[in-house]
Parts: structure tokens; sequence; C-alpha cells
């Protein structure tokens, strides 16, 4: 979130469950164990949070009725050069006031 307007933005900086090689959650079967307030996308749920994913997210995509990029190989959108393979930061290594400094536009 932008501090001054509290106008949410897409960062480097990751969740510290976020496995930066595979863009997958190393702990996804217990991940509230470790991050309690981490919020699982479903259908019930995106029309509350799907506006702070990014645009090529396939949760928005289908929330927003428009075509997926589901493909047979999670690789798929990195060899589409859309994913943040490589490029995320780790959360606790970034002070709070130094956030804004990481902000990415879309699309990657």
């Amino acid at each position: 979130m932008l501090s001054e307007t509290e106008e949410v933005a897409l960062t480097r900086i990751a969740c510290r469950l976020l496995d930066d090689d595979t863009c997958w959650c190393a702990y996804y079967n217990n991940q509230h164990h470790f991050v309690p307030d981490c919020i699982v996308l479903k259908p019930e749920n995106l029309d509350i949070h799907a506006y702070w994913v990014p645009l090529t997210c396939d949760y928005r995509l289908i929330w927003e009725v428009k075509p997926s990029l589901l493909s047979s190989t999670p690789d798929s959108v990195h060899a589409a050069g859309i994913s943040v393979r490589g490029l995320t930061l780790y959360e606790f290594g970034i002070p709070e006031d130094d956030r804004d400094d990481h902000i990415i536009q879309e699309p990657l």
C-alpha cells in the first residue's frame, strides 16, 4: 500500500513463504501456521480480493470473465515472461519506509 494515499500497489516484495524460483508457496498446505492472515483466493472471495492481484493472474482473469492463461504446465507463465520469477525481494529485508521504492508497473 502506498504510504501517503493508502492506494494498493504491486511491489517486488514477496511473502516470506514464496519460493522465488517456482513462484509457489513453499508451505501451501500449512501457510496459516506461518502467516495467519494469509488470503487463500477462491471463487467465493474473489470479489473482495481480485482488485489487488496482478492483471495477468488467472484468478483475476476468470473473475473479470476474460480469457484465461490456463495451460497444461505451471511453467507457461514463466515462458510467457509474465511471472515474478527472480524479481522478488524478501519481505523482512525491506524496511517499512522503503517499500514504496519497490513498486512495479504492469505488465511485468
